[in-house]
């Protein structure tokens, strides 16, 4: 099974492979062997150490074995649905941001559906304990797994122009920790506030850029 995976190489060019690095050596998956799409945006090892793997016309589940495809339905437009990422939370359920929206596959479902119609576009999704953050072009919005009908833009009073959320990532302390247009920010649920550290490594216009952020990383 999976516990003999140590490592997930991604590698998009021209068309998706995927290797796997194990104690037997690597394993490389394509489109011929039933990667969903033609290009894998992230992955995700769920407690049974499955492999969740987004790409874009899909999602794949691999057991070390088998690959399973899920097709997330676009119903207005019928073109694929690009999954950029993935994330699992401790009740097993399984969201998916994408740029049509964000989906869901509760656990012991085998069809992904679409929640929260006012997010049409979902660049980022963090799962972490009761709550799901999603992050766009809009912000970051937040809401419980128990209540996904109620949406919080947790920063709306700061929303800068041209905001983009791309990362957002837990301590563990249990502050979230997300990246905008020109600043790192670190939200404490616990008050509500939101601490904003400004990066110097990107200068455009006179002001720190952090939008070419590809992520950011949380030491545990």
């Amino acid at each position: 099974m999976m516990k003999a995976v140590y490592k997930l190489i991604i590698t998009a060019i021209l068309m998706v492979s995927v290797s796997l690095v194990h104690a037997n050596g690597l394993t490389q998956m394509s489109l011929k062997e039933g990667i969903a799409g033609v290009s894998v945006t992230d992955f995700h090892e769920d407690k049974s150490g499955l492999m969740w793997i987004a790409t874009s016309n899909g999602i794949n589940l691999y057991d070390g074995i088998n690959i399973q495809t899920y097709r997330l339905e676009n119903t207005e437009t019928k073109n694929p649905v690009l999954v950029y990422r993935i994330s699992i939370s401790d009740s097993g359920n399984v969201y998916a941001a994408t740029n049509t929206g964000l989906f869901v596959l509760m656990k012991g479902e085998n069809h992904f559906k679409r929640i929260c119609p006012n997010i049409n576009f979902a660049e980022w999704v963090l799962a972490h304990k009761d709550k799901i953050y999603i992050g766009n072009r809009q912000g970051i919005f937040c809401m419980n797994e128990r209540n996904t009908s109620k949406l919080l833009n947790i920063d709306k009073k700061n929303l800068e122009t041209n905001n983009s959320v791309r990362c957002i990532l837990a301590d563990p302390q249990g502050n979230i920790w997300f990246t905008t247009r020109y600043h790192l920010n670190r939200y404490t649920p616990s008050t509500g506030k939101i601490k904003r550290i400004p990066v110097g490594i990107f200068a455009s216009y006179g002001k720190t850029r952090v939008a070419a952020f590809a992520s950011v990383t949380v030491n545990v």
